[in-house]
């Protein structure tokens, strides 16, 4: 993965892993797009698919055996594009497209592109005068590139007969002579009239056919035969006028032996010898019969031997031309083949006859059992199988050309025999490619994709059996499928095969599990994009055609087998979901067997991959002094240094330490997954404890209810308002006359009628937002791009419109209770330190975890706030108002209730909370006393209110003004008065909920044994009659003359007992002892004067005294045999307070403090 970046290996793994769950959404391929359009239709059920299935089948066999009678070659820096154009052999013609794409970038793997129709008129030549047929029928198409854009030609001869110039010859001849002329001699004169017509391939799609205005009368005596016919396009512009000319010619050409072929000759075959034909002096057609051909033949049956052989040509120039061949059999089928280079063509003369062998792959374009598949399809009994069995039971020997192996049939035989690799990739199985074969494709298409669309289609409409029946036509886990495939490591003609078994009916399904349960045992590769040929070629096709979620999934079939597994999981799901909402005792045994199913077809969850590591902060100054050393090395720095010694027994083996065999690195695992396993744990979980399908106890009636005969009278009474509303329109048409009238009504009823959808439109969308922002999820109720149909003038577009909002105002109605919650938060409490920088800086930011509400409501998810108020306790003065502004920077909520393990609970994955955009998120408090930042709380008004649907996981900041009206350090506590609703996420969540909040108090005894607590005192407030009498001794002290003062004793303050002041954990401890105590004031001179009667004073090293702002900060530390927490006084000298002094500084203490005894 060298030079590729953090985001984009991510974007590649996002790729693999997403590209699975895209396929369902993406169409690709005019194939494919037929089969959707079948399968839409209003009554889907298994016949449909079984029509659609039999009906592709009867079009395949029309594309079964084409013959390609024109195509070109279109070379670019990367890739080689051959053009081919092909028709049916029975009259009359069809005419189809294709291309063929040959990457150059050291690799031979091609992209065979569907046939498709040529919807434009093409005329063929059968007949001549008098409706004689011709010997030789065809048709005359000379594709052309020019400037990227490609260009079909058709010339259209037809046979004319035009009256003879008489004038010349008759004029000075007498009637004696006339009556000798023989009658023949005033026939009229047979000529081919030619005219040139042309189309252009654009976007995909032929456009209309142009004829060009004059034709061409050719006599009878220059050419007989239209076969002879040879054309040359030529742009000729004249220089004179902006024009282009099409010129049509028949240009007199001075040819070679062996250069240009002008006629057919038919002789009869006997034995196929490989063959070349060349003039060898310049590049001229280059003529060869291929050795792959002679030994088809060699070894075909009697029957299946080749008659006759015909070559068509390119109209491409450079290199060899004849790579398209057609065969004619002795039982009078035909074969068309194609000779795949595999590196550029390039010069005539680069090509020897071995090169030709050697370097040219031999395809066969026809399909080789159409015809078993229109038997099988023809079937009455049971076709839909019949067709799948044909399909699934080729011949192993046929597998790499029916379902598109990379490999071409040289390269299985002599391509590195007996190296490792070779070896390796026996072992693992043939990679198979859905487009690098001609007919490949066809294959994938019945047994796969129509699979797919089909499985996506019945489940969406709620018809599970039948999705799993046809799912099981490719995927089968009820029974053990047998396949036949070749011995690992078997070479030669006659290769030895054994017997296997797999759960996978498509054949390439079953090479690829048995290939992936090789590599899992044998081999651990990482992803190398550099070297990975089939992820380049993904990349080059998504480039060409825009297929990104296909191309990358044709690479990888293995998305393919994923989806599948996946689907047919989640279908069984659905389907126990619908045995178990129906509640009843008769419905839980099949829930159960779906849900089992469904579990087996999972799996075992996969290994959680634990850190290799831990994190290390580090500092800016440590990134300093390594860029110093840095640069002390070579090469900044000419000192070198001394290269460790080796030992002579040492070998370069020795120089690897080990080898991490783990998958840290790998593609990240499919959170679809994932979340199906948890659901399965939650579904299985409430049918044992008897909870229904929402995880609300629930108990069972014996006999279900009954049906109530009256709902069907009531169905059936509905069909009069149908009859009346169907007279509607009959009514109207006899009724009102005026042609004018009603062409002006319907613009103006057009305009208004959009107009109104428009407002309807945005009206519905704004319900539909603000429902989503309501309930708290995402709702995709409304069509994203609108109920507009232009093309059917609108018709039911305020049907579908109202449905959709039938559908809303259902989900409206259909909302959760919401638990209503009042939490009342002190800032003193959950983090002391965020108070201080209220006191000290006027602003602080603090937050407000997810585990502080699980202790009040284990369980509960979806909390959402609905009103935040504020409480500041402070010491002001009269008509001095408390100002601060509070900001909501960050918030979230817990949106999933399927948690199974604690772990999982705890982690917070981000698949599992939710942030919407809020409509306010900032409020301004005036009073301090329970504010909420409005003058008044109305849920039920149309505005919102103030942080009304953040979630209650947030972060704050609390701002006061900078300058100060009262004493900030006369703020007791922040206290946040927060309601908010939440949902309850039932028995599993509270159970996990529960434990974390059980696990993180253990982990907070751990850490209290380990590292401590802090706690701080405000000695000004938190002791306010003892500072009164404390700062009152100091400012008398200050009175007296300086050297009473110096010879007075030390003034003290008792705290009492500050065990009462801890928390609730501390105070349950049998024994706490204080390890650090930090006195912060103002006064440097009260800092460093202060003292502490029952804690021993440490030494001088652990006495520190450093500054910390505007105030200085003096540090006690290792204080040890602490243990007691009464009868502490804080004690001071007369002398910090000094002459000018009228107050004395407050004073901030702050103490470290571990559970259990003390340690010396």
């Amino acid at each position: 993965m060298s030079g590729y970046s953090k985001v984009e290996w991510d974007a590649v793994g996002r790729l693999k892993s997403s590209s699975r769950q895209r396929l369902a959404n993406s169409s690709d391929g005019s194939k494919r797009r037929y089969f959707e359009a079948s399968l839409m239709k209003k009554k889907l059920s298994l016949d449909t698919f079984t029509n659609a299935i039999k009906t592709y089948v009867y079009d395949l066999n029309e594309l079964s055996s084409l013959g390609v009678i024109a195509y070109i070659r279109e070379a670019t820096a990367d890739t080689d594009v051959f053009h081919l154009f092909g028709r049916t052999r029975t009259f009359p013609h069809t005419f189809y497209y294709r291309t063929l794409t040959i990457v150059k970038a050291d690799t031979s793997n091609v992209m065979w592109r569907p046939w498709t129709k040529i919807d434009i008129d093409l005329p063929s030549v059968e007949t001549e005068w008098e409706g004689k047929r011709l010997d030789v029928t065809g048709t005359h198409l000379i594709p052309l590139q020019l400037g990227g854009r490609l260009y079909l030609f058709i010339p259209q001869i037809l046979p004319r007969s035009v009256e003879r110039d008489k004038a010349s010859s008759l004029g000075s001849q007498k009637f004696s002579e006339i009556n000798d002329t023989y009658t023949n001699a005033t026939e009229p004169k047979r000529v081919w009239e030619i005219t040139m017509a042309w189309t252009e391939l654009v976007r995909g799609a032929w456009s209309p056919k142009r004829v060009s205005t004059g034709s061409l009368l050719l006599d009878n005596s220059s050419c007989s035969k239209p076969n002879a016919l040879r054309f040359e396009p030529k742009f000729e512009p004249e220089l004179s006028s902006s024009k282009i000319t099409i010129v049509v010619g028949y240009p007199d050409r001075a040819t070679s032996e062996n250069s240009t072929f002008h006629q057919d000759t038919t002789t009869d075959l006997g034995t196929l010898v490989s063959k070349v034909i060349s003039d060898g002096t310049d590049d001229k057609p280059l003529h060869w019969l291929p050795g792959a051909l002679v030994k088809l033949d060699a070894s075909a049956e009697k029957s299946k031997k080749a008659k006759s052989i015909s070559w068509t040509l390119s109209y491409s120039r450079e290199g060899p031309t004849s790579l398209v061949l057609s065969t004619q059999r002795a039982d009078g089928t035909g074969v068309t083949y194609f000779n795949v280079p595999k590196r550029s063509l390039g010069r005539l003369r680069d090509w020897s006859e071995k090169e030709l062998n050697d370097d040219m792959d031999l395809v066969a374009l026809d399909h080789a059992f159409s015809h078993n598949l229109m038997s099988s399809a023809a079937s009455r009994v049971d076709p839909l199988n019949k067709v799948f069995h044909t399909l699934t039971t080729q011949s192993v020997a046929n597998l790499p050309w029916t379902f598109g192996e990379y490999t071409s049939a040289a390269e299985r035989e002599v391509a590195k025999p007996g190296t490792a690799e070779t070896a390796e990739e026996d072992t693992l199985g043939p990679v198979y490619h859905e487009l690098a074969q001609p007919t490949a494709l066809y294959n994938w298409e019945i047994g796969l994709h129509s699979v797919l669309l089909a499985m996506d289609r019945l489940a969406a409409t709620q018809q599970f059996d039948e999705a799993l029946q046809v799912a099981r036509l490719v995927f089968d886990p009820t029974i053990d499928v047998e396949l036949e495939r070749y011995v690992a490591g078997s070479t030669g003609s006659n290769k030895a095969t054994e017997k296997k078994q797999s759960c996978w009916r498509f054949p390439p399904f079953q090479d690829i599990a048995q290939r992936l349960d090789h590599k899992r045992d044998v081999n651990l590769k990482l992803l190398d994009i550099d070297n990975d040929k089939d992820f380049n070629l993904a990349i080059m096709e998504r480039r060409t055609h825009g297929a990104l979620v296909h191309a990358t999934a044709r690479g990888r079939p293995e998305a393919y087998m994923k989806w599948v597994v996946m689907k047919y999981a989640e279908i069984l799901i659905s389907a126990g979901d619908v045995q178990f909402t129906r509640g009843t005792l008769e419905s839980l045994p099949l829930a159960i067997q779906r849900y089992i199913e469904a579990s087996h077809i999972l799996g075992p969850e996969p290994t959680k991959i634990p850190k290799l590591g831990t994190k290390q902060p580090r500092s800016y100054d440590y990134l300093e002094d390594e860029d110093v050393r840095l640069q002390l090395s070579l090469p900044w720095s000419a000192k070198l240094q001394a290269a460790p010694e080796i030992s002579p027994a040492s070998s370069d083996d020795d120089s690897m330490v080990c080898y991490l065999r783990t998958t840290y690195f790998c593609v990240p695992l499919n959170p679809k997954f994932k979340q199906m396993r948890s659901l399965l744990h939650e579904r299985l979980y409430n049918i044992r404890n008897w909870f229904d399908i929402q995880g609300r106890p629930i108990s069972y009636a014996l006999p279900e209810p009954s049906i109530d005969p009256g709902a069907l009278i009531a169905l059936g009474s509905q069909g009069l308002s149908m009859s009346q509303a169907m007279a509607a329109p009959s009514i109207c048409a006899t009724n009102c006359v005026g042609e004018q009238l009603y062409a002006w009504m319907e613009k103006n009823i057009r305009n208004t009628c959009y107009q109104a959808y428009t407002m309807a439109l945005d009206a519905a969308r704004k319900a539909e937002t603000a429902l989503s922002f309501e309930q708290g999820q995402s709702l995709t109720l409304l069509r994203p791009g609108g109920y507009w149909d232009a093309a059917h003038d609108a018709l039911l577009s305020a049907d579908h419109l109202l449905l959709d909002l039938k559908r809303l105002e259902s989900a409206y109605l259909d909302s959760k209770h919401d638990f209503e919650i009042i939490k009342t938060t002190s800032l003193r409490q959950v983090d002391p330190l965020a108070l201080l920088n209220i006191r000290i800086k006027g602003k602080a930011t603090f937050s407000l975890t997810e585990n502080l509400f699980d202790t009040d409501f284990p369980g509960h998810y979806m909390r959402r706030i609905k009103s935040v108020a504020v409480t500041i306790p402070a010491i002001v003065g009269p008509y001095v108002g408390i100002n601060a502004s509070l900001h909501l920077t960050d918030h979230r909520y817990r949106i999933s209730s399927t948690v199974s393990k604690q772990a999982d609970y705890a982690a917070q994955n981000r698949e599992s909370f939710r942030t919407d955009k809020i409509p306010i998120s900032a409020v301004a408090i005036s009073s301090g006393t329970q504010d909420p930042g409005v003058f008044e709380l109305a849920f039920t008004g149309p505005k919102y209110m103030p942080f009304e649907g953040a979630g209650a996981i947030s972060s704050w900041r609390l701002e006061l003004p900078e300058v100060r009206k009262f004493d900030y350090e006369s703020i007791s506590d922040i206290i946040m008065h927060i309601q908010y609703t939440a949902l309850d996420g039932g028995f599993t969540l509270r159970s996990v909920a529960g434990e974390t909040v059980r696990k993180m108090a253990e982990a907070n005894a751990t850490h209290g044994c380990e590292e401590g607590f802090w706690a701080m005192w405000d000695l000004k407030n938190d002791f306010i009659n003892e500072w009164y009498g404390f700062s009152s001794q100091l400012l008398t002290a200050k009175s007296k003359d300086a050297q009473a003062s110096a010879s007075s004793k030390a003034v003290t303050m008792r705290l009492g007992n500050l065990m009462d002041r801890l928390p609730y954990s501390a105070r349950q401890q049998p024994k706490l002892c204080v390890r650090n105590i930090i006195w912060v004031s103002r006064s440097k001179a009260m800092v460093t004067e202060i003292g502490m009667n029952g804690v021993p004073t440490p030494g001088e090293e652990d006495r520190v005294i450093e500054g910390l702002g505007e105030c200085t900060m003096k540090s006690w530390k290792n204080l040890y045999k602490v243990e007691k927490l009464d009868d502490w006084e804080a004690t001071a000298p007369g002398t910090v307070v000094g002459e000018g002094d009228e107050s004395v500084p407050n004073v901030y203490m702050l103490i470290r403090y571990t559970y259990g005894p003390s340690k010396s």
